[in-house]
Order: C-alpha cells, then structure tokens, then sequence
C-alpha cells in the first residue's frame, strides 16, 4: 500500500478511497450534510402534529375526497377502520401544489396511518395468542393496508392533482393533508 508522504496528497485524495470524503472531516461534504440531518431530524419531528378524526369531519373543515374508493363495484376492506386515513390521503394528493408535498410522502403517511389504525383496532400482533395469520386480525389488516399502499404507489399518479384548488388554502386543510402528520386517536 502507498504510504501518504503529506497531508496535501491525503486531502487531494490520492491515497483516499473516498477521495477525502468522510463524516469526520470538516473539509469534506459530508459533513455539512451530516451537521444539517442531525439538526433538521429533531425540527422535523416537531413539526409533526396529530390529526383527530373530529378534524377529518367536513363540517368542521370542509375539503373534497371521495373516502376510501376502489376501481369498479370491488369492495372495500377495512372501509370503514381506514376511511381517516384515506381522508388524509385524498387531501395530500388535491393540494399537493398548493403545499409543494411529494407523492411518495403521502403514499408512506398514508400507509403508516393504516398501520396506526390497525393497531388501534386491534392490538400489536404480540396481543394475540394465535400467531397464525388467517387468525391474527391485526396482521390481516397490515397486509390489506400493505395492498393499498402498493394500489396507490402504482396507480395513484392518474389522481395526484396539479390544480390549486381555493379549499387547500385553508389552515384546517394543510393540517390535515400534511404528510408529516399522522392520525391521532
């Protein structure tokens, strides 16, 4: 192996498989990204806020979704226990223009929700004696929430709107569509 002969060689990168490059240096870029994760991780989680589902009533805050809708007459599973959820969804998908929110962020809130209420309907698979799938309700919730998470990852771009409606303006609105906040029982 190369013996580095001066510190001019190891910061051109010459002997440096990461040409310089790491966390611990100050000189490289990963540490600005490092500095900036480490301080943005903290602000982000306090920028996350709970939705009740007294706040998904349109009544309260008026704003369009069509629930929890599925391609022709197929029915839907857990219609009723993921409707918050959908909600949520539809919001984030109609105003993502107004918010500058990401799909992929919505898809994933979307699907954490559905796990959130799953759990809350049910427990956390370790309630259950039966640890057997057809018999563990809270499992068969997760995996139908996994096949609707997979449905819109797939399917959802057709329905992610690039209008602006005037209702997505509202405070109530954004709190509701925000894919940084989640359902709250």
């Amino acid at each position: 192996m190369a013996r580095v002969t001066s510190t001019k060689q190891y910061k051109n990168g010459m002997f440096s498989r990461y040409n310089g490059i790491t966390p611990w240096n100050f000189e490289g870029i990963m540490s600005p990204v490092l500095v900036i994760f480490v301080i943005a991780l903290p602000l982000s989680a306090l920028a996350s806020e709970g939705v009740t589902v007294d706040e998904l009533d349109q009544d309260v805050c008026p704003f369009e979704s069509n629930g929890c809708s599925v391609p022709g007459q197929l029915p839907m599973l857990y219609k009723r226990l993921f409707t918050p959820a959908c909600h949520m969804h539809d919001v984030c998908y109609r105003c993502n223009k107004v918010h500058d929110w990401e799909k992929i962020d919505c898809d994933t809130k979307f699907w954490e929700n559905m796990y959130f209420l799953c759990e809350g309907q049910y427990g956390t698979p370790d309630d259950h004696l039966d640890k057997r799938f057809l018999w563990n309700k809270q499992k068969m919730c997760n995996k139908v929430a996994d096949g609707y998470h997979t449905a819109v990852q797939m399917f959802g771009e057709s329905h992610w709107d690039t209008a602006k409606p005037d209702w997505c303006k509202k405070k109530c609105v954004k709190k509701i569509g925000d894919p940084r906040n989640h359902i709250q029982l």
